[in-house]
């Protein structure tokens, strides 16, 4: 809060604020909208779940604001709060509804993505008091330059470590374990990620969960959270622990 305030007085537009997932990004947000008497707010985000989550940390700050929503199911304009998904917002005929001046205050979750095309012309559009990118991963795998679309201007910044230093967020032990199973080479990588079939079908075999089985038995305690690349492979790997007398279930 003291650092948004300062950038603003020392005659920044845009911030970048970097803070690790659990240290509280949308409730900073919604503070410093409050903090500035913003009369209309725009969150930004590409899922569904992030501004579902962002409406109620904002009305829990702001609950006399009138809220509203904009993605491809429903279309409000007339609120103080509109929470907005980029893919139906960032596009032109979207855009044209709105014009330059009438968000006050702007907040992009998850800027890493803002290179896409759908974010870049929604940053070229409007022209609000404050612009607020959020990250909890400001560096991008394909070098894109995330702080140029916030003029250069890092905020804020507490990473993973800084937060367990400080005790906000749970410790934790990390173990890298060998996947002799999967040629990850032979994969086809498109539009910045492995193929999404090609992918599953390497990682969907009796081998492959056999190791990963072995490992849990290993380093397991109470309870496990698995993240796996597809429902395909989480349907896979829940039924194989099944068939090993491990009670699972595949969540998506």
């Amino acid at each position: 809060m003291i650092a948004l305030n300062s950038t603003r007085q020392r005659g920044w537009k845009k911030g970048l604020v970097v803070l690790a997932t659990g240290m509280g990004k949308t409730y900073l947000a919604a503070f410093d909208a409050a903090q500035i008497d913003a009369k209309r707010v725009l969150f930004v985000a590409h899922r569904e779940e992030i501004l579902l989550q962002a409406e109620e940390s904002f009305l829990a700050i702001l609950p006399n604001k009138r809220v509203g929503r904009y993605t491809g199911k429903q279309k409000d304009e007339d609120s103080d709060l509109l929470f907005a998904s980029v893919q139906t917002l960032g596009r032109n005929a979207h855009l044209e509804r709105f014009s330059k001046t009438y968000f006050d205050y702007i907040v992009v979750d998850e800027f890493h993505h803002a290179a896409a095309g759908s974010y870049q012309r929604l940053l070229e559009h409007f022209q609000p008091i404050f612009l607020l990118g959020l990250t909890a991963t400001p560096d991008r795998t394909d070098g894109s330059d995330i702080l140029r679309l916030c003029d250069n201007n890092l905020v804020y910044r507490r990473d993973l470590f800084d937060g367990i230093n400080e005790n906000q967020l749970c410790p934790f032990s990390y173990y890298g374990i060998y996947d002799s199973e999967v040629d990850y080479e032979h994969i086809p990588w498109r539009n910045g990620r492995f193929d999404p079939d090609k992918l599953s079908t390497q990682l969907a075999t009796r081998s492959r969960a056999k190791h990963a089985l072995k490992e849990w038995q290993e380093k397991s305690q109470q309870r496990t959270l698995a993240f796996c690349a597809s429902r395909r492979h989480a349907d896979y790997m829940a039924d194989f622990f099944k068939t090993q007398g491990i009670q699972s279930a595949s969540v998506h």
